[in-house]
């Protein structure tokens, strides 16, 4: 489609659908359709993150190697729509890159950074360091992580380290 929209949909459609039956058994066909598309869609990240998690849900050897390429190069990106796409690619796929965009400059990539290692099990010591952030919506995304915490070791974890908090993280919860 001439769309950049209408693909990113469309891909974003298809990540959801890895690992279903209709698509396995045409996943040679998606494969060789989307992995040519990988390098055409060098002008939209948001498109080229989501081919990159299709590709990889449904374990193309042909293109891992530039999967993880193309994944490096939109995290290591000055544009933040990019480095915001690797974030949500690289969590999707399972890569570790994440955590070091907690300490990004800009707000908005902190955030996203947050919301991807709520979704993967961050730290409760990732989401209190956070209330501290000068950014309200970084903080917002913090306190969201934490209301996430399941499980009784990290919920001990983060009771654990309630005393110890900044006035100005408490000023965050």
């Amino acid at each position: 489609d001439e769309d950049a929209e209408v693909r990113q949909s469309a891909a974003r459609a298809l990540a959801l659908r890895v690992g279903t039956t209709a698509l396995v058994l045409r996943r040679q066909e998606v494969i060789d359709a989307l992995s040519p598309r990988l390098d055409q869609e060098a002008d939209n990240a948001a498109v080229q993150a989501e081919l990159c998690v299709v590709l990889e849900g449904l374990e193309d050897e042909g293109s891992a190697v530039r999967r993880r390429q193309l994944v490096q190069q939109l995290l290591e990106s000055e544009d933040v729509n990019q480095i915001n796409a690797g974030i949500r690619a690289a969590q999707q796929m399972g890569y570790p890159q994440v955590r070091a965009h907690l300490r990004h400059p800009h707000p908005a990539v902190r955030e996203a950074a947050l919301r991807s290692l709520a979704e993967q099990g961050g730290t409760p010591e990732e989401f209190i360091a956070v209330l501290a952030d000068p950014d309200p919506d970084v903080v917002e995304a913090g306190v969201e992580a934490l209301g996430r915490i399941a499980g009784d070791r990290q919920r001990q974890e983060l009771v654990a380290a309630l005393p110890g908090l900044p006035l100005k993280a408490w000023e965050g919860l």
